[in-house]
């Protein structure tokens, strides 16, 4: 449910990528946005740019838990029937790879590995390595003009698994 990637490695290597593609066309309109008002004023303040935003991510808000916007976990139930779930035909020696959007970052947004490096490096160096690769590219781009996003920083967990 949500932003929250799922990357599902089988015993022969290859790795999949689960989660729900809902929120992405959302997210892609506010880059795209926060984008052109960079581009129109790139001398302006970052609060400025996001100021710009605010409208258009009210509207986005207003439709959250609706067929209208994305769909996330929250107090109430009526997102249950949205849940997107996945069955793994063969589980016994795959690894999962339960992450953020934020640590998935190094892969979506900055690039710096493909889904199937990016879990080789979650198990071969551990998922706080991960974590300081992230807040280490954030750190470099703090006013989000050269990645554009509209967290400077956001959350970032991982927890990786290997069923039995």
């Amino acid at each position: 449910m949500g932003d929250c990637p799922i990357l599902v490695k089988s015993p022969n290597g290859s790795v999949q990528l689960f989660g729900d593609n809902r929120v992405t066309a959302f997210e892609a309109e506010t880059i795209s946005l926060l984008s052109e008002f960079q581009h129109q004023a790139p001398e302006a303040p970052r609060e400025t740019h996001l100021e710009a935003l605010r409208e258009p991510l009210l509207q986005q808000r207003r439709h959250r838990n609706s067929s209208k916007g994305f769909w996330v976990a929250d107090p109430t139930t009526n997102w249950l029937p949205q849940l997107v779930s996945v069955t793994i035909p063969e589980p016994e020696g795959c690894e999962i790879l339960l992450c953020t959007d934020g640590l998935y970052r190094l892969c979506d947004l900055f690039h710096k590995y493909q889904p199937d490096s990016f879990f080789d490096r979650a198990r071969t160096h551990g998922i706080p390595r991960l974590l300081e690769e992230v807040r280490h590219l954030e750190s470099m781009d703090p006013n989000c003009t050269t990645t554009p996003r509209i967290k400077t920083s956001d959350d970032a967990t991982g927890l990786l698994l290997t069923l039995s």
